[in-house]
């Protein structure tokens, strides 16, 4: 299910953090923001830069029902990310790193303006 939040008062209200026009150029620079473009520039993955820029993300998982919180990430700039593994724990799936390298391929990420495919097959999971 996905929810649309077109004044974004729900970032507000968990607390991710949203740049003005000079923060988010300090933060384009960062070492970590910097390292994320490269890496996805080496992976073929590009971005189409639609949407607000200026508002970091992040990832709540909540359980079943949504009485508890079992993942809440905010990021704290623009390069800043969740490792795939984390989350698959947070869901509680145990997943090997093998499991994951194999699971990757070498093909460029496609993206289209909905979406994006990172060329991940599907993985084998044991929850």
């Amino acid at each position: 299910m996905v929810f649309v939040d077109e004044m974004k008062q729900n970032y507000k209200d968990l607390g991710f953090k949203r740049y003005g026009i000079l923060s988010i150029v300090a933060a384009l620079l960062t070492r970590i923001t910097r390292s994320a473009i490269s890496e996805a520039r080496a992976q073929g993955i590009s971005g189409n830069f639609s949407g607000d820029g200026f508002q970091n993300g992040g990832l709540l998982v909540v359980s079943k029902g949504g009485n508890e919180v079992l993942l809440d990430f905010k990021q704290d700039s623009p390069g800043h990310h969740v490792d795939n593994e984390v989350v698959l724990k947070a869901l509680g799936i145990t997943v090997s790193k093998e499991t994951l390298k194999e699971a990757a391929n070498d093909e460029p990420t496609e993206c289209s303006d909905e979406s994006c495919d990172v060329g991940v097959k599907p993985l084998k999971l044991n929850a």
